[in-house]
């Protein structure tokens, strides 16, 4: 049998104590399916590291081979390029099989969140999530590549805080891209099940159904697909007909979560489009949006009673609120009316003193007319006042 990595039910091809490479096999990390990742240990550099076998044996398409080494090296330099990807240390095409080596993430996956959560997530940590995946789309497009396996085991959430994607496996050139073998339909966009190529929008679309998922919560987002999951056989087959389906539609993200606010749930409308003409087309521009709606207007975010319900998404560091724009200050307008009052007594005053009679002691109001002066002047240097000064010095 031909070793892919779309092999449902893909045997372990390394166990604990192998080596391969420079790198020691410690532990299993995750195993079923196609998801075979083990922890090693660099030995040249004195660090963990994250092995995970895309195919096993000798026996391998020839195609995938070709371009799994083609787009080793392009991966290579992707995943130390950003902060918001796991870093790909090596590929290694061995008699064992095909091999990813990659940082170590000390941590979870938002899968397993999502699964020991089950209930909606808070609605200013998905937005902080959204934002910081999506900033890890926008270096890999930027590349030149579509993820196309965008889901919640390949968005990992690390101790220390912030969000790396990972598993570039599915991954292809935009422009040397071939029929695709293998991904999680669960969130795959409607246009890989077909013949039109993947583009930038594929991976926000994806995105938008972990959105979904999020801010539903992983038992009401099961409860809504309930007629796609009953069919474990045909899952995959039942999944692609639901996305290529214009007419069918998730439930409205209001009648599941009402603290959802409005902005967001278009937003998320608007990645899962089914039409690409329809959806966010970039990165770039799902970015734009979370910055223009969300880090400004904080309080759209969710209801504080309902943020402060739900606890922390583990992992993930916030947008600081943006600060409100300060209020016009009153004091101009206070310190000009303490300025047209010094003046008014000024003025009274020096009519006071030329309008003294030739009985009047002229010399003591001119005394007493310097000290109400002096006084003045104090007070304007107090209050800072130009137009007080200007009349002082006529």
């Amino acid at each position: 049998m031909t070793a892919t990595p779309s092999d449902p039910f893909m045997q372990p091809a390394l166990k604990a104590g192998d080596k391969l490479g420079y790198f020691e096999v410690q532990a299993p990390l995750e195993s079923g399916g196609t998801s075979l990742v083990w922890k090693g240990y660099d030995s040249l550099l004195a660090r963990h590291v994250a092995i995970k076998q895309l195919a096993a044996g000798n026996d391998i398409d020839e195609a995938f081979r070709e371009r799994f080494n083609q787009e080793a090296e392009l991966h290579k330099k992707l995943g130390a390029s950003h902060h918001n990807l796991v870093d790909v240390i090596d590929y290694i095409d061995d008699t064992r099989g095909l091999f990813i080596v990659m940082e170590y993430v000390d941590g979870q996956s938002l899968d397993h969140m999502l699964h020991k959560l089950q209930s909606p997530v808070d609605t200013k940590q998905a937005v902080a999530l959204l934002h910081q995946a999506a900033t890890g789309l926008q270096a890999i497009h930027a590349a030149g590549v579509v993820h196309r396996d965008i889901k919640p085991a390949n968005i990992l959430l690390p101790r220390e805080g912030g969000v790396k994607i990972c598993d570039f496996g599915q991954a292809a050139l935009m422009d040397q891209q071939d029929a695709m073998s293998a991904g999680t339909t669960r969130y795959m966009a409607p246009e890989l099940f077909g013949e039109t190529p993947a583009s930038p929008s594929s991976d926000i679309y994806s995105l938008g159904m972990i959105a979904y998922e999020m801010l539903v919560g992983r038992a009401e987002f099961d409860k809504a697909f309930r007629t796609v999951l009953r069919d474990q056989r045909n899952q995959a087959l039942r999944w692609m007909k639901w996305h290529t389906n214009h007419r069918l539609a998730p439930p409205h993200l209001a009648t599941v979560n009402s603290a959802v606010p409005a902005p967001l749930i278009a937003l998320v409308e608007r990645m899962m489009a089914k039409d690409p003409s329809q959806r966010i087309a970039s990165a770039d521009q799902l970015i734009e949006v979370i910055q223009r709606v969300f880090q400004e207007e904080p309080a759209a975010a969710a209801p504080a009673a309902a943020a402060a319900a739900t606890p922390p998404v583990p992992g993930v560091h916030h947008q600081a609120p943006t600060a409100p724009l300060p209020k016009k200050s009153k004091l101009p307008l206070i310190l000009s009316i303490n300025a047209g009052v010094m003046l008014f007594i000024v003025i009274g005053l020096l009519f006071w003193v030329l309008g003294a009679q030739p009985g009047d002691d002229i010399e003591a109001k001119r005394q007493q007319f310097k000290r109400a002066y002096e006084s003045a002047k104090e007070m304007e240097a107090e209050a800072d006042f130009a137009s007080a000064a200007i009349v002082f010095k006529q």
